[in-house]
């Protein structure tokens, strides 16, 4: 599945004319994901793959390791459906000073993008850190 999945996704890409990008992008014709193409298909099935394979070494892995695991998933979900919020409220606060909106136009676009990240992170650490400390996810066991 992942060699099959990870194949087809590269041919729907390099020569079926399908965009890069998973999402939309700003000046790009088309998307991936509106509605949905093949290529969310093969990226679908080749992740499949990936987490089958990894499934039984899961299980007998470390107990280390399996605690990590668990301690992750316990905030993935708040973590999800913070990022966004976080994101939207740091366009609205910085848009004016570039690097988070705009069409992509050349390599400096996805440096830009990459240098918002740690302001990105740290925005989220500090939503989650709050939402911690006065709700009951921190003291789930």
């Amino acid at each position: 599945m992942v060699v099959g999945g990870g194949v087809v996704l590269g041919l729907l890409v390099t020569v079926g004319g399908y965009p890069v990008s998973a999402v939309g992008v700003p000046g790009d014709g088309r998307s991936n994901l509106a509605p949905p193409s093949l290529v969310a298909v093969a990226l679908g099935v080749a992740q499949i793959g990936v987490f089958l394979a990894l499934r039984k070494p899961g299980r007998t892995g470390a107990a280390w390791a399996r605690r990590a695991v668990r301690e992750v998933n316990r905030v993935g979900v708040p973590v999800y459906l913070w990022h966004q919020s976080v994101l939207l409220g740091a366009v609205a606060v910085f848009a004016g000073r570039g690097g988070l909106v705009g069409v992509p136009d050349g390599r400096g676009w996805v440096f830009e993008r990459v240098a918002w990240l740690p302001v990105l992170g740290v925005g989220l650490a500090a939503v989650a850190g709050v939402r911690w400390r006065t709700t009951r996810w921190g003291r789930i066991s």
